[in-house]
């Protein structure tokens, strides 16, 4: 698996195919899936992480967000779910903080902590 700015990349554990998910393919693979409560792709950093660690992941996911709610907002009066963003920041109370400052603004259904 690799992390990129647009997205990530990885090999399927099946057949080795390469694949790669940006922002806007998330969203649209889970409202054709028909999800009710849909999640953002972020960046789930490794438990222990450093705080550098943590702060880079975290801005990796907020970059990411803006795309897929605007993304999700031209589909949204075609689709039932709703667009949930993921709390970023690891066990850092002060990135948390950051973290649901900055997505609170795309979290007009719901916010994943």
């Amino acid at each position: 698996m690799k992390l990129h700015e647009d997205g990530v990349s990885f090999c399927s554990p099946h057949d080795g195919s390469k694949h790669f998910f940006g922002p806007e393919k998330v969203v649209d693979i889970q409202c054709d899936l028909g999800s009710d409560i849909m999640m953002m792709l972020d960046v789930c950093s490794p438990a222990g992480a450093d705080k550098a660690t943590y702060a880079g992941h975290m801005a990796l996911t907020h970059a990411r967000a803006r795309r897929q709610f605007d993304h999700m907002e031209k589909k949204y009066a075609d689709v039932r779910g709703v667009l949930f963003p993921i709390v970023q920041g690891g066990s850092f109370l002060d990135l948390r903080e950051e973290s649901i400052a900055i997505l609170s603004s795309f979290a007009t259904d719901g916010i994943a902590v």
